[in-house]
């Protein structure tokens, strides 16, 4: 398909191309190039270059990388294109290995360039200044802007949602580049730059196989129709159990053409739906269904998709760190690249949802107060306090008036007008205390942040069964309070297990320091590799997918 693109924007520009002068006196030489270089980008506007009829995205860094090097060109001499040309091309031809596209990087117009220099060489000329400069300024502007995309991504996560932040890296690319050409080594410092995170690198597998699978044998489609279960025999059975061999989820035997729903292809249905975030019943009903037929094409973009967010992220997660997959409604904590727990997690509805952001981990706080949040005490309780003011009592709420002095003044709810407050008048906080019906459980985990956001236990644990938990307010919900707070706590010998599940008896409020801070990072991926190296699909349930597939496909991101 690139080969064909390449071709179709090659014939293109022959035509809107200017004809380029032919090569006579001393138009090649190094001076008259580098001045034409001076001319053109002292002309140009500060916000727009043009080069060969395309706009150069780098135009910030572009004339600082020229100017430092006295406007001397640096991929080719008067004779000939220097070796790190070649070395530069060849990376943007693989750049697709990193869910990026050659064409972002001018390979098109490019390869014409060269061609063109090729044939000047074949005739015993040498490329007409005008040429050059033009190669020149489109393979400076093809390393600069191929190398932002691969530390910080194509896009600015920051201006398609407002809830997300973050912490990408920054490197001085126009420097990375002097540096790379004095050193020969413009695709060994590309390829140093892509994220060397293992499950990165397990993602980007996924997306080499899932590319290869798509260019083999058609996804069979399953028709609709009644639940398929274990001792079923049906024909359908027969494309269930070709659409499971091309995943590897069941695995190959000579019982591809049986139509009876055996043991074996139960557990591959578990299996598939175990990695679709499906209840692994075993049982193809509608959901497992949909899952199925889901075309390849789609799960090819959700992988591409999920490694642009891996490239908004830090060069290091933190030798020990706590990861959230919002999407996936699960927790990890990790050490030194290896999964050492996991959980399941509850995350907040499609219209309070958690925001994703990195933070420290600086306190746990044992049996705490629920200050409920004013959009939630206005839009959610004060109705039901309305129509009865003993809900107070009953949820072991109180009721409080913020003073000028540190310590709050309480109120009595029996002398509130209730139904005078609203949404734009309510002059109280409400506080929930520490007990059984207290949403927040018995503990929270507390990494300060501008959303508020923390992770916490609950009072609802039945929740933890459903298998798509977006319950929650925005905070998140943890599967194993108990044993989280004994691993946060653990280089503090004074928290051992028994002491936090007695001060949790207590249910006396307690603030506990943590001996380190710990790295937490609330993330968003719809697909991903495990450890196993399984390759997990989820729903999209923010829609966020389909928020970035339009940014992507508006433009890309200028260094």
């Amino acid at each position: 398909m690139i080969k064909k693109t390449l071709l179709m924007v090659t014939l293109s520009l022959l035509m809107i191309l200017p004809v380029l002068p032919e090569a006579q006196g001393t138009e090649y030489r190094s001076d008259i190039a580098s001045a034409l270089l001076r001319k053109r980008l002292e002309r140009s506007s500060p916000a727009r270059i043009l080069c060969a009829g395309r706009v150069i995205c780098s135009t910030r860094i572009l004339p600082k990388f020229y100017a430092s090097r006295d406007y001397k060109l640096a991929w080719s001499s008067e004779e000939t294109l220097l070796p790190q040309a070649s070395a530069l091309m060849k990376f943007i031809r693989e750049v697709e290995k990193e869910a990026l596209s050659p064409l972002d990087y001018h390979l098109d117009l490019l390869e014409y360039l060269q061609s063109e220099m090729a044939k000047a060489k074949a005739k015993a000329e040498k490329p007409v200044a005008p040429l050059r400069v033009d190669f020149d300024l489109l393979m400076t502007d093809a390393f600069l802007l191929c190398g932002s995309h691969i530390i910080s991504g194509r896009v600015d996560p920051e201006k398609i949602h407002e809830d997300w932040f973050a912490r990408r890296r920054y490197e001085d690319l126009s420097s990375v580049l002097q540096v790379a050409l004095d050193m020969n080594s413009v695709e060994e410092t590309l390829r140093s730059l892509v994220p060397k995170n293992p499950g990165y690198e397990r993602l980007k597998k996924a997306l080499f196989d899932y590319r290869r699978m798509a260019a083999g044998e058609p996804w069979p489609v399953l028709p609709k129709g009644e639940i398929l279960r274990k001792d079923n025999q049906a024909e359908e059975i027969i494309t269930l159990r070709k659409r499971l061999l091309l995943t590897g989820d069941l695995a190959p035997s000579p019982d591809t053409g049986n139509d009876l729903f055996d043991d074996a292809l139960e557990e591959a249905v578990k299996k598939f739906q175990g990695r679709h975030g499906l209840e692994p019943g075993g049982a193809v009903g509608r959901e497992t269904r949909r899952m199925l037929n889901t075309p390849i094409e789609k799960r090819i973009r959700q992988i591409e998709l999920n490694l642009e967010r891996w490239r908004w992220l830090p060069a290091e997660l933190g030798s020990r760190h706590v990861l959230v997959n919002i999407a996936g409604f699960g927790l990890e904590v990790v050490e030194n690249n290896k999964v050492i727990t996991t959980m399941k997690v509850v995350v907040g509805k499609n219209y309070q949802r958690t925001p994703v952001f990195s933070g420290k981990m600086t306190y746990v706080e044992i049996n705490p107060y629920w200050n409920v949040p004013a959009s939630i005490a206005t839009e959610e309780l004060l109705p039901k306090i309305q129509k009865n003011v003993g809900y107070l009592k009953k949820e072991q709420m109180k009721v409080l008036r913020d003073t000028d002095t540190k310590r709050p003044e309480f109120v009595n709810p029996g002398e509130v007008n209730w139904h005078e407050l609203s949404e734009d008048n309510f002059p109280y906080r409400l506080r929930q205390e520490p007990g059984p019906k207290n949403p927040l459980g018995r503990i929270k985990f507390m990494f300060p942040n501008r959303y508020g956001v923390y992770l916490h236990d609950t009072s609802e644990p039945a929740l933890f069964e459903r298998t798509r938990r977006e319950f929650s307010h925005g905070c998140i919900r943890i599967e194993k309070p108990l044993e989280f707070a004994e691993y946060v706590l653990r280089d503090d010998p004074e928290w051992t297990r028994e002491n936090i599940q007695a001060a949790m008896a207590l249910k006396k409020t307690r603030v506990v320091m943590l001996p380190e801070p710990i790295d937490v990072h609330i993330l968003y991926w719809t697909a991903w590799v495990d450890e196993d190296g399984i390759v997990q699909f989820r729903d999209d349930i923010y829609d966020r997918d389909k928020d970035l597939m339009r940014a992507l496909q508006k433009g890309t991101l200028t260094p």
